[in-house]
């Protein structure tokens, strides 16, 4: 799986991850699960660190790197949803993982990631609206379980993104 990964890497697949690591053939140093999974299959993908060792906070800058991946590649539209075909963004933090699947912008200007959190299963109230076409009287319930904002993201200095398949290859 090394030498899988190194190969990839050689061939310019996620090559900051050879950056990043300063190599792994011979090494017994950790290999991101999504990371071995993508690269095992040749599917292009672009790793990112992010760390409160230089202003601004990590956090933000996670912010800044998602709102470019899903505004950059939608088009412009008067609706208040923008859709993409984006794959989703693989995100860690210390101890955890959750999918980024959108960002919301709000009118006072704050942020917050929309995500899949395997550690929350959906409400009934959502089971119940999957697959149907409905209108929210609150759309900010139905999201609320979906929302990670700066209370939740600022507890972490380092955070981690994987994102596949609609990155160029270096």
């Amino acid at each position: 799986l090394q030498e899988l990964i190194e190969s990839a890497w050689d061939r310019g697949i996620n090559a900051v991850g050879k950056v990043e690591t300063g190599g792994i053939r011979g090494t017994r140093k950790y290999i991101g699960t999504p990371e071995t999974l993508l690269v095992s299959l040749m599917i292009g993908c672009e790793a990112s660190a992010f760390n409160d060792a230089e202003n601004p906070p990590a956090f933000r800058k996670v912010y800044d790197e998602v709102e470019r991946y899903f505004v950059g590649h939608s088009s412009p539209s008067p609706e208040k949803v923008c859709r993409t075909s984006l794959p989703p963004i693989y995100f860690q933090h210390p101890g955890h993982s959750l999918t980024i699947i959108g960002m919301e912008l709000r009118n006072s200007g704050s942020r917050n990631l929309l995500v899949f959190d395997p550690s929350f299963k959906p409400s009934p109230g959502i089971q119940r609206l999957i697959g149907s076409r409905f209108r929210a009287s609150a759309p900010e319930k139905l999201l609320k379980a979906y929302r990670r904002g700066d209370g939740y993201l600022s507890k972490h200095a380092s955070f981690e993104s994987l994102k596949c398949g609609a990155v160029s290859r270096v």
